[in-house]
């Protein structure tokens, strides 16, 4: 039937498999210059090929996940589309940094800027380009 919604569970999950995905291409791409470039790529950043595999496949998923449960509040609009992407890009950024940082004993106040900077931009830029595409799209069906 015709403007039934979703479960969310389906959604959920659709948004989890979405992060599997995403994950894949980004394991694809750390492998391809893995192979060109060797370890001296990842050596820059101390972190190892394995860590930045695993970071993808556990980080992205969960974003996915965190994406998909607030997927229904927070699409209505504009600033609630960039939450979203925000929410979705945390988890890679935060795992990120924690790798970085993880010789530290305390976050550089760069490496902390780096991840807010790097979620807002890339998170909620891309969330709402997205946003702005599907609202596009539903004015053309009216």
């Amino acid at each position: 039937m015709a403007g039934t919604p979703v479960p969310l569970r389906q959604v959920v999950s659709r948004f989890a498999a979405a992060g599997v995905c995403v994950a894949f291409v980004f394991s694809l791409n750390a492998t391809v210059k893995r192979l060109v470039y060797g370890s001296k790529y990842f050596d820059r950043l101390d972190i190892t090929y394995p860590e930045i595999i695993a970071l993808y496949f556990v980080a992205l998923p969960i974003g996915g996940i965190f994406t998909g449960l607030m997927s229904r509040v927070l699409w209505r609009s504009p600033v609630g589309a960039v939450l979203l992407g925000i929410i979705g890009a945390l988890p890679l950024y935060l795992g990120g940094s924690l790798l970085v940082s993880r010789g530290s004993s305390m976050w550089s106040s760069v490496v902390l800027g780096g991840t807010v900077i790097g979620t807002v931009l890339v998170g909620g830029g891309v969330s709402l380009l997205l946003w702005s595409d599907s609202q596009k799209e539903n004015n053309k069906k009216i």
